[in-house]
């Protein structure tokens, strides 16, 4: 395994040493303390990290009022990458949520129609001197 070895120099400029054991890390470290007088030495055990290129495609809309898109930019954006299946699941769960609220909205105002024609039956059956007195918006 690749060891990092970092250290700030005599004269306070960063510096990097890499080496394939733990020994010859300790070997530089040891080295440039005795030779050179650095104090500041750091290890690292250095791990690769496994990832991929995944290709994307991105679209940009034209400028309102004007149909031509700019020459030379992407087109389309379609993700090819495996994200995709678990973000269209976000996507689909966060469209319930949506439509939950949707109608749980639509549900309040059936509620408010409902109060507001109930006000309306129940001034047509009161006297009219106490409609006058209510005024605009039943009041």
């Amino acid at each position: 395994m690749s060891h990092m070895v970092i250290y700030r120099g005599s004269d306070g400029k960063p510096g990097y040493h890499q080496t394939d054991d733990i020994h010859d890390a300790v070997g530089f470290v040891e080295s440039m303390r005795n030779d050179k007088g650095v104090e500041q030495a750091r290890i690292f055990r250095l791990e690769e990290v496994v990832f991929e290129y995944k290709p994307y495609y991105r679209v940009e809309l034209a400028a309102s009022g004007s149909p031509e898109v700019e020459k030379g930019k992407e087109s389309a954006e379609i993700s090819e990458s495996s994200s995709d299946s678990k973000d269209s699941a976000k996507d689909k769960d966060s469209a319930k949520d949506k439509d939950k609220e949707k109608s749980k909205d639509s549900a309040k105002d059936k509620d408010k129609d409902k109060e507001k024609s109930k006000e309306s039956d129940d001034s047509k059956d009161g006297d009219s001197a106490s409609d006058s007195k209510k005024g605009l918006f039943g009041r």
